[in-house]
């Protein structure tokens, strides 16, 4: 055959390895953009919305941690409220008995597992949520044998980028029900409070060293220890809620939602300064705000999951919108706030929408072992005090029984007194703390209202409290103390110190054995009522196990009474 002969041949050759090559890269090209279902070995790519229906029978029976239940309702919502779900992936090892179907159309598989797609730029955190929902559904598959518990792939095999799907799996599990999006006000609404601090707010008043280490204030010679003002609440849960281990950037996942006002430093220039007359206006602009930026989710649940941090009492903020005279703003009074929950340093009981959380005190652990040492030093401690007081008497207040209490204590060899109108207390916790680990009970009478810090630093010192109003502490911190007040308390009424009784002998009437048993409930709750330094990931837990402080039982508190909200909606 002579070379001529042969071209007639190789052009079929070339034309038959050119169409090939075309077929590969038309084939190629539709697999990639999701129009040719195409499975590359082990990994294979599902339609994150066809798989959340595949799973909304067996979401419908199951329960969490948190009770929320998950319902078919919540699924199709999450659907139709987020528009990167029906664009989502989920990589998983492809057997035959999946029934789960291939995606009509989807973003190349690489950009979903890098998260860089730009249209979709929350692909990777929702491909993390329903990696987690079926997790969380594989023990029931078996039964409705829907899925075959197929493997879900690391990083290194499915090519994700900076961070494992396992850990990602396990992250979104434990995050199920608990999302919180915290809104990103303006300034003026919070950090522009702070650079205000100095005199600005208040000609008298400057509060500018308090708001230092996320509001913990000015460190202190002892590890962990703080000059805390109670005021700066709201800075603390802030700088908590920033680093919080299930916060959202999607508003759409959001379970509940947190507006980060600084209500209460704030309300300094409406109580005392300059705004005085417009106090009946404090948090029209942030409510303003929130209607025009945050429409949708501000309205879905008419404000029933969102909640905001206001760093005093209730009464502060409970003026009467046409009274001029009164003491306070209005802020809480306005209709807008009916359903917000605010967390306050003391409440009004007969409001639903208020709730009570514990006083900063100035202990701030750093790590689950400085608690435990704290805590063990609190259990050694001598006290040879049977009671204590700390405070001043106001004597102005004739319907006190401070100076009762003050003129006992002071009549007796078994009470130690710290007498704040003598020393200074405010910011310098020592003396206090040093007294207080020295008794077996302390008094906590009420002030210019029926709680007080002082209880908190009581608990903080394994001190056992005395109360003598039930609005101090027991319509209070229902999410932070136990239902039963005489786990950890006792418990005297005014009238009775009124009418003469004598707390030494009351107080000798209790047994060693029921004084350590109360002790040994007041340790317990140590962790509970305090506000660790411990931030992001370290606050959950930093090697010893999960430390749920005042901060993360106000959270859990306030999850629970979202889903039981939405829970009886839905009925």
């Amino acid at each position: 055959m002579t070379v001529a002969q042969s071209f007639p041949k190789m052009r079929s050759v070339k034309l038959y390895v050119f169409c090939c090559l075309i077929f590969l890269t038309i084939t190629l090209l539709m697999t990639a953009w999701g129009i040719f279902p195409f499975s590359f070995g082990k990994v294979h790519v599902v339609d994150q919305s066809q798989f959340l229906s595949g799973l909304s029978s067996l979401l419908e029976q199951r329960s969490i941690e948190n009770s929320i239940t998950r319902t078919k309702d919540t699924v199709e919502e999450l659907i139709s409220t987020d528009a990167n779900l029906s664009s989502t992936t989920l990589v998983y090892e492809d057997r035959q008995e999946v029934t789960l179907l291939p995606p009509v159309r989807e973003i190349p598989v690489q950009r979903i597992e890098q998260g860089i797609d730009e249209k979709h730029p929350n692909a990777l955190e929702n491909a993390s949520q329903i990696a987690a929902a079926y997790v969380n559904a594989r023990q029931s598959s078996e039964e409705k044998n829907l899925v075959n518990d197929p493997r879900i792939y690391s990083a290194q095999e499915s090519g994700i980028v900076g961070q494992d799907l396992e850990q990602m799996i396990q992250q979104s599990s434990f995050c199920y029900g608990r999302r919180i999006y915290v809104y990103d006000l303006l300034p003026q609404f919070n950090t522009g409070v702070l650079q205000r601090c100095n005199n600005s707010m208040v000609n008298w008043l400057n509060f500018c060293p308090h708001i230092a280490h996320n509001g913990f204030g000015q460190s202190l010679m002892a590890r962990d220890w703080y000059a805390t003002d109670a005021y700066m609440l709201e800075v603390i849960y802030h700088a908590k809620m920033q680093t919080y281990s299930c916060r959202t950037l999607n508003s759409s996942q959001a379970d509940a939602f947190f507006i980060p006002y600084y209500s209460g430093l704030d309300a300094l220039r409406y109580i005392y300064g300059a705004d005085k007359p417009m106090k009946a206006q404090q948090g029209l602009e942030l409510l303003h705000w929130l209607e025009k930026n945050a429409r949708e989710t501000w309205r879905r649940w008419g404000g029933k999951d969102h909640f905001i941090v206001m760093g005093r009492t209730a009464w502060d903020f409970s003026n009467p919108l046409d009274n001029k005279q009164g003491w306070g703003t209005s802020f809480l009074e306005m209709q807008a706030m009916a359903n917000v929950t605010s967390f306050v340093l003391e409440k009004r009981i007969w409001r639903s929408n208020e709730q009570a959380v514990p006083y900063p005190t100035s202990f701030h652990p750093s790590s689950s072992i400085h608690l435990q040492e704290w805590m063990d030093k609190v259990e050694s401690s001598e006290r040879k005090f049977l009671f204590a007081i700390t405070g001043a008497p106001r004597p102005q207040m004739k319907s006190s029984i401070r100076g009762t209490l003050f003129s006992q204590c002071d009549a007796s060899s078994a009470c130690t007194i710290i007498n704040c109108s003598k020393i200074k207390c405010a910011h310098n916790p020592e003396p206090i703390a040093e007294s207080l680990l020295q008794s077996k009970f302390c008094l906590q009478p009420a002030g210019d209202t029926a709680t007080r810090r002082s209880t908190f630093d009581s608990i903080i010192t394994g001190c056992i409290p005395v109360f003598f109003h039930n609005d101090s502490a027991y319509t209070q911190y229902n999410w932070h103390l136990p239902s039963d007040p005489d786990e950890y308390s006792v418990f005297i009424p005014e009238d009775e110190i009124r009418n003469g009784i004598l707390l030494e002998d009351v107080l000798k009437g209790y047994s060693g054995e029921k004084i350590k048993l109360l002790q040994l409930n007041v340790r317990k709750l140590i962790p509970r009522i305090l506000y660790t330094g411990m931030f992001g990931s370290d606050a959950a837990s930093d090697g010893d196990g999960v430390v749920e402080d005042a901060f993360e039982m106000s959270v859990k508190g306030m999850l629970n009474k979202v889903a039981t909200l939405k829970q009886q909606s839905s009925r």
